[in-house]
């Protein structure tokens, strides 16, 4: 992230090192994936009434072309 930003390597690892914890990066990450689920347009991704929700970037071939299925680089 240095590399692509105007902040050094070592102002990035000391800022990590002195004001990210695990216990508070869970809680931001709770509020986050809630404001996300609180959307209108949330449920609108569920598969036959079921909810359907995936955020880790895995890509996968299927069967059948659908709004949700699409092609990516």
């Amino acid at each position: 992230m240095g590399e692509i930003s105007d902040i050094s390597a070592a102002t990035l690892l000391a800022t990590s090192e002195t004001y990210i914890r695990l216990e508070t990066l869970r809680a931001a990450n709770d509020q986050v994936s809630n404001a996300v689920a609180a959307l209108p347009i949330f449920r609108h991704y569920d598969l036959d009434g079921r909810l359907h929700s995936s955020s880790d970037g895995q890509k996968f071939e299927t069967r059948l072309s659908t709004i949700n299925a699409r092609h990516s680089c």
